[in-house]
């Protein structure tokens, strides 16, 4: 009896587990289609060279969506070791 109440208790926490997983990663995807989105959009508006105040406020928003993105790009490598445990 006691045996089957844990068995129970597992599966359920497994099951729980692997929602959760499964819904982290689809929020990391939209994050990531989000952010290549953002860069897509601002490679259409790059300036020209001569235009240094646009440029260099191009280039830190290029590197801070860059550097989200790999942050992202890691937690998703978590997120699916995480399955790849089970």
């Amino acid at each position: 009896m006691k045996n089957e109440i844990i068995d129970r208790i597992y599966k359920l926490n497994d099951s729980y587990l692997k929602k959760d997983t499964y819904l982290n990663i689809k929020i990391i995807h939209l994050k990531i289609e989000y952010y290549e989105f953002k860069i897509g959009e601002l490679y259409k508006i790059k300036p020209y060279k001569f235009q240094r105040k646009k440029l260099s406020k191009y280039n830190e928003d290029l590197k801070e969506y860059l550097s989200i993105l790999n942050k992202l790009y890691n937690e998703l490598s978590i997120e699916l070791e995480k399955i790849s445990n089970w």
